[in-house]
């Protein structure tokens, strides 16, 4: 078992008109791909365009839990 810590990003930490109830997890070592399909849901859902000012924000949103 592996004690490495999980990066997650809760999209209903923020607000917004859907009241997005989305939260995502992956391994610390996969981050990026957190990112990647943050910053996709974040256009997808909400809207939002993609840009490094974007995933610069979804990277600050990311917090960390113990395995």
């Amino acid at each position: 078992m592996s004690n490495e810590r999980w990066a997650v990003i809760d999209c209903g930490k923020y607000p917004s008109e859907k009241n997005c109830q989305l939260k995502m997890s992956v391994p610390e070592s996969h981050l990026e791909e957190l990112i990647e399909a943050s910053a996709s849901h974040a256009v997808s859902a909400h809207g939002h365009e993609d840009s490094p000012e974007l995933r610069s924000l979804l990277r600050q949103g990311v917090q960390f839990e113990s395995a």
